[in-house]
């Protein structure tokens, strides 16, 4: 593989991170901070920031680990010409 390659891949790879992260961040503080009239997170907020993360977490690794076991298979049927 050739730097440039190398290079696309890597940003690509840190582009969906970013996104991943966003909506992450993004799903957690909506469903779970419900006052901004402090500068702290409350106890319950961050109990459920850790819950929720944790789960986006678990899910995006499940994902992850169906599309390794899945991808090469459907990438084979598609150049069979199933």
């Amino acid at each position: 593989m050739d730097k440039r390659v190398a290079d696309d891949l890597a940003a690509r790879n840190y582009k969906e991170f970013l996104q991943l992260y966003n909506k992450l961040t993004q799903s957690c503080f909506l469903a779970c901070v419900t006052n901004l009239n402090y500068r702290k997170v409350t106890a319950n907020e961050q109990s459920c920031i850790d819950v929720c993360s944790s789960k986006w977490m678990n899910l995006n690794q499940r994902q992850m680990a169906v599309f390794m076991e899945v991808g090469p298979l459907a990438d084979r049927m598609r150049s069979q010409g199933m």
